[in-house]
């Protein structure tokens, strides 16, 4: 059998690990278990002990707080192996201090007094599960970064953004606490070896002819992106699909550098194998029906280069109208690619640079590729971007790119795919703030039973617009198949309904009450009604300050929004304000609009937009199945109660 000698890319700096160590704290006991157990359970990454020409390039330290001070701490590269790292925390318990507010300052203060070699990398990796001290530690954190260290924090249980306040950026807070904690150790390597690594031979050699990086030992490279990627493997390939919905146009150049991540870095793994058992498609938004023609099927590419030559073809036939609507990537894929096989692996990766402006529909279709077993990471690409943070399942799953830091993000995104094989569970996640499970009560009995009000513009008699979505409320909004609304009048209530039109005049207050219209003829005789009445310059607050006035039976339900003009939506924002604060809760539809009425809504999943009459099926069954969900939730918990 031949033997070569195993070299592979480590990280090259000094790295300090400051730890939360609270006595009796069960938070802190698991801190210590993922830094002791977890950080390096892979630990080729990292080259702690000596290479064959005497130079150690990982050097670290622990630092645990509050009090830390009060412990021995090793200067960097004391520590030359992870058991090390056990052996030490053992040492710290038997000296533990009793006091039970965090003060990672402590910790902070410490590391900026740490002798390092200049010209290295400096990372503090602060781990920790009480947040309560993250505000006071700040000017410490401040401090290390000046000084040229990166800081990255891992909250343990806690969400990420507690800790986010102290770390150099967005991708460098993490979290932990959720099955995911390998994957965060792989994460965390893949970041440090981002920021400077070298070609380690510690001497040993291995019967499998693998070399893992070129050079001589000992080359420091520097800390850019590579054009091999220089991530952990998997043991095998991603075995599953891959679908990459990305912003594309002709017009916008901010969207050079989607393209160039999508082309040059995400595909660009040895965890993949697009020979056979991993499959992937690109899929351009928005007005994704307009490069359709170019989308491959699963399986046409057998090669990276396959599928950059087919983003090249995209790229080449970009439409020239600008759309930062994800939804209309995801509807296509839909509609025209066949579901994933049950129990198989799938993953849909959207990278853009825009902030989503539909994401209430795209909210909706997420919730039905979840049920067809996909998963969803989401990318944001390039300086200034938009916040894309909602559509990943998990914190963990949203990225964001900047100039160097590509090959890094896409080696982070194969380690997750990784974490997939075998395949694990494919059971549908749920979307931020929604819930895909149809409660199961008596057949016929689920319907929201509550009130709601249709606030809406009507301008004038001839408006076109006007007209259009007096149309779509009378006969989409809720009437199709499946609508989860029983109308009833008003002493026979099941769906009590409101139209508020605006501008609004005191005469039709008495026409605006709930339960006022409960068929689509009523409906259409009061819209004839306030087309004639109802005319002047549009204030949504006008429709805003009647709604809580009116009679209904219940507690505040649903404000539905309906709108093309968005010149008073600031005016507009206070009376929105108190109608969350009253309880309702308002979804806004921009009809054919090129304005936003985001800052109206109670939530970023609440905001839709109508731009073609196709549209209203999916944005009325979308606001329908968020109103029922909410009814059917509550009316098990009342069920409950009860029995």
């Amino acid at each position: 059998m031949k033997f070569l000698i195993y070299r592979r890319w480590v990280y090259n700096g000094d790295l300090a690990i400051a730890f939360e160590f609270l006595s009796g704290s069960g938070g802190s006991q698991n801190v210590t278990n993922f830094v002791r157990n977890t950080l390096l359970s892979n630990p080729d990454s990292y080259g702690l002990s000596s290479d064959v020409n005497g130079n150690q390039p990982s050097k670290l330290t622990i630092v645990p707080y509050p009090d830390s001070d009060s412990y021995p701490i090793y200067p960097y590269g004391g520590i030359q192996s992870p058991s090390s790292i056990g052996s030490l925390i053992d040492a710290y318990s038997g000296i533990q201090t009793t006091r039970q507010d965090p003060s990672i300052s402590d910790a902070l203060h410490l590391i900026d007094t740490l002798k390092v070699d200049s010209g290295v990398a400096k990372v503090a990796l602060i781990v920790g599960s009480d947040g309560s001290d993250v505000a006071a530690s700040t000017a410490s954190a401040t401090t290390l970064k000046t000084a040229g260290y990166t800081v990255i924090t891992v909250a343990q249980t806690a969400s990420a953004d507690v800790f986010r306040p102290l770390a150099s950026g967005n991708q460098y807070a993490l979290h932990i606490g959720d099955g995911n904690d390998n994957n965060i150790a792989t994460q965390i390597a893949n970041l440090l070896l981002d920021i400077s690594f070298v070609c380690f031979d510690d001497g040993s050699s291995t019967p499998s002819p693998i070399t893992r990086c070129p050079g001589s030992p000992g080359t420091t490279q520097p800390g850019v992106t590579a054009s091999t990627p220089v991530g952990p493997s998997c043991a095998t390939p991603y075995t599953g699909r891959i679908v990459t919905v990305f912003e594309l146009n002709a017009v916008q150049p901010e969207l050079q550098d989607v393209v160039t991540f999508v082309s040059s870095n995400l595909y660009n793994s040895a965890n993949y194998d697009f020979t056979g058992i991993t499959q992937a498609i690109n899929v351009p938004y928005g007005n994704t029906d307009n490069s359709a023609q170019y989308i491959q099927n699963f399986g046409d590419s057998k090669s990276l280069t396959d599928l950059q030559s087919n983003i090249d073809t995209l790229f080449t036939n970009a439409i020239l109208t600008p759309s930062s609507s994800v939804s209309d990537g995801l509807a296509w894929l839909r509609i025209n690619r066949e579901p994933p096989a049950a129990g198989s692996n799938a993953v849909i990766i959207v990278v853009g640079y825009h902030e989503d402006d539909n994401f209430g529909l795209t909210s909706n279709y997420i919730n039905q590729l979840h049920a067809q077993g996909y998963k969803f990471i989401s990318v944001a690409v390039g300086a200034n971007h938009g916040n894309l943070s909602a559509i990943a399942d998990k914190p963990e799953w949203y990225f964001q790119v900047g100039d160097s830091n590509g090959q890094s993000v896409a080696d982070q995104i194969s380690s997750i795919l990784c974490s997939c094989n075998p395949s694990t569970s494919t059971v549908p996640l749920a979307s931020p703030g929604t819930s895909t499970a149809m409660p199961t009560i008596a057949p016929g009995q689920c319907y929201y039973q509550s009130n709601v009000a249709v606030a809406f513009e009507t301008s004038s008699t001839t408006n076109e617009i006007d007209l259009q979505i007096q149309n779509f409320i009378t006969n989409n909004l809720f009437f199709y198949s499946g609508a989860p609304y029983i109308l009833g009048n008003k002493t026979d209530t099941k769906t009590e309904l409101s139209l508020v039109p605006y501008p609004n005049e005191d005469q039709l207050i008495p026409y605006m009450t709930y339960g006022e219209a409960s068929t689509a003829t009523e409906i259409n005789t009061l819209m004839s009604l306030f087309q004639q009445l109802a005319q002047g310059p549009s204030s949504i607050a006008d429709a805003f300050n009647i709604i809580p006035k009116n009679s209904r039976i219940g507690p505040p339900g649903f404000v539905i929004l309906v709108a093309n003009s968005a010149d008073s939506v600031q005016n507009a924002i206070a009376s929105a304000t108190n109608l969350k604060n009253l309880g309702f809760k308002i979804i806004t539809v921009a009809y054919k609009s090129s304005g936003s009425f985001k800052d109206l809504s109670s939530d970023p999943n609440y905001n839709f937009q109508i731009r073609q009459d196709a549209d209203q099926s999916a944005v009325a069954m979308a606001i329908g199945t968020i109103l029922n969900a909410t009814y059917c939730l509550q009316f098990l918990l009342a069920s409950a109660s009860v029995h």
